[in-house]
């Protein structure tokens, strides 16, 4: 899910949105599905500068700009998120919070496209309830406001099924014993989100992990603890 708290562009803050931290970061230090999206959307540009934006309520935001200079910011589940002015939300939205939290104000609004496409947009409202709508401003689901240190990891779940290292993407393959002719491949995997989106992951002796984006192009290695 998009956070509220740190959904904007790199250098420029959406009046909208509050920040509570912004640290530059590695492009490899980056989680899977951020990259595998921004893979994705920038045609496999290298990324050039990566960021992590932490609100003030403990939620994160990763910004990444790439070798055009375009920039993108992204949920940790590899949803796009960006904040979007008040006076832009649906007349639909606007009065549907009118009817059904009368009194409430909308403080903070934010757009997030998911890996399949859909688009949401989320708004919290002043009583720290925090409404979710679809594109057209029709409401889908109400949530208490997160609280300061705790990440919802709701959503980022993917399912494993296990592969034949051959029915791995040929890329993926060679870049396997190009880099790692020296390992012992214990699994080949794939990984599906529930939205569709797809990686794939090889796992070696010593809980090395190497992801691998849908075309076979390697985006991280990943040591599990």
């Amino acid at each position: 899910m998009c956070v509220f708290t740190a959904c904007q562009q790199q250098e420029t803050v959406n009046p909208g949105i509050t920040t509570g931290s912004v640290e530059s970061i590695a492009a490899t230090d980056l989680p899977v599905l951020v990259l595998n999206a921004a893979h994705q959307d920038f045609g496999g540009q290298r990324i050039t500068e990566a960021v992590k934006m932490t609100g003030t309520e403990g939620s994160v935001v990763y910004g990444v700009t790439v070798e055009s200079h375009d920039a993108g910011n992204y949920s940790e589940d590899g949803g796009k998120c960006n904040g979007i002015e008040l006076t832009a939300l649906p007349q639909t939205m606007s009065d549907y919070i009118a009817t059904h939290y009368a009194g409430a104000n909308v403080v903070k609004a934010a757009q997030m496209t998911t890996p399949d496409g859909t688009t949401k947009i989320m708004v919290r409202l002043d009583t720290r309830k925090a409404l979710t709508f679809d594109a057209s401003g029709n409401f889908l689901e109400e949530k208490a406001a997160q609280k300061k240190g705790k990440k919802g990891k709701k959503g980022c779940e993917m399912s494993k099924e296990s592969i034949a290292a051959t029915d791995l993407p040929q890329p993926a393959q060679d870049y396997i014993a190009a880099n790692y002719a020296d390992q012992v491949s214990a699994e080949a995997y794939k990984l599906t989100k529930k939205e569709g989106a797809s990686l794939f992951a090889v796992a070696f002796a010593h809980q090395l992990e190497v992801v691998f984006a849908v075309d076979g192009t390697f985006l991280k290695e990943r040591t599990h603890q």
